[in-house]
């Protein structure tokens, strides 16, 4: 399982791309968006082969925000 904040701007998404194309199938993505962001094709094409995805709204610079998500 990994952890990645950031995950939903450009590079997160690139960075998820790469990581998933190395075998990486348990994501939790963090991110301050409150919805979860539109995934690129290639992310979503992975998802549907068996990524498993979970979007967290979440300001990692706020302790409060982290807070609530580790409850």
């Amino acid at each position: 399982v990994c952890l990645m904040t950031g995950a939903s701007g450009d590079i997160g998404q690139a960075f998820l791309e790469t990581l998933s194309s190395l075998g990486l199938r348990y994501v939790v993505a963090v991110g301050r968006r409150e919805n979860e962001p539109n995934w690129s094709a290639l992310i979503q094409e992975r998802k549907a082969n068996g990524l498993r995805l979970h979007y967290c709204s979440c300001d990692v610079s706020n302790a409060e925000d982290v807070a609530k998500q580790l409850k």
